[in-house]
């Protein structure tokens, strides 16, 4: 396995970091999108064990995060369609580097969510889109108090990225520094259930996209329950979803899983992406 790290520069100016991690005869590349408010660095270890399996594993920060160069605050505000442009150059990057290998998408939480909505606005073609912990974040697919919780958010979080010129989830507990527009745009599906970004809708974009997808959902999550996980699914073209799987909460060690921890104990994880990684690669679908 090797290492490496390059560098994206973007249109605006902006620059971010390629991590790579490299397996020499791999057959498949993973791109891998974090969570809202992660840093990808949470995933290298995760990252290294794909390589050792034989698939080569490609991760980016978000914009306003860790090897990123831009910070939210007062003056440098983005959302959205800024996320969906960065992710939509590391795509065509990859695709460009790496022309003999499969591509696929891996994206948790947010990351599965930009995945699928920068995929819907592309020419070019992957070969999967994996799904973990993904779930649409529409208030009416949570219930009783956390329903509750859900429309306070979406008062709460727009003032305080307004008074604070950023996002301070570091403070509200929720994410991490995000810019104004990511939290506008998040707030946008809270409340409505569907993905409008600069006035443009995405839904009917999402339901044209036809590729072979896995959705791994895991037991108990409360941040991704199931009505939230098929709500992203369902957006997209009937005949995309290859294979539904649901991680069970209780580990053979003790251990509990949730939303985030899966990296950590990834054995199953790793198990289902390899078997999507296989029967896509050799052209059978489930």
């Amino acid at each position: 396995m090797i290492s490496e790290e390059t560098t994206l520069s973007f249109q605006d100016g902006a620059k971010n970091s390629i991590v790579s991690y490299i397996a020499p005869s791999a057959k498949s590349v993973i791109i891998l999108l974090p969570a809202m408010g992660i840093r990808a660095s949470y995933y290298y270890r995760f990252a290294e064990q794909l390589a050792q399996q034989n698939i080569s594993t490609i991760l980016m920060d978000w914009r306003g995060f860790g090897k990123s160069s831009e910070r939210p605050s007062h003056r440098t505000n983005f959302g959205y369609q800024q996320l969906l442009e960065d992710t939509i150059l590391l795509l065509q990057t990859i695709k460009e580097r790496y022309k003999e290998q499969k591509i696929y998408l891996m994206g948790h939480s947010l990351g599965g969510q930009i995945g699928a909505l920068s995929l819907s606005t592309m020419k070019e073609k992957i070969d999967g889109l994996i799904l973990i912990a993904c779930g649409l974040p529409y208030y009416k697919h949570w219930d009783g108090l956390k329903q509750l919780q859900l429309h306070f958010a979406n008062v709460i979080f727009p003032l305080a990225a307004r008074i604070f010129g950023y996002f301070p989830g570091h403070i509200m507990g929720f994410a991490d520094k995000e810019a104004r527009g990511v939290m506008r745009d998040w707030c946008y599906t809270l409340s409505n259930g569907t993905y409008r970004i600069n006035g443009k809708e995405y839904d009917p974009l999402l339901k044209q996209l036809h590729i072979n997808t896995l959705v791994l959902r895991i037991e108990h999550d409360w941040l991704a329950p199931e009505k939230a996980i098929k709500g992203i699914y369902e957006k997209l073209h009937p005949e995309s979803v290859s294979e539904k799987y649901v991680l069970p909460q209780e580990l053979p060690n003790g251990k509990k899983l949730n939303h985030f921890n899966w990296t950590r104990y990834s054995d199953l994880v790793i198990e289902k992406v390899l078997q999507f990684v296989t029967y896509t690669r050799h052209g059978v679908k489930k």
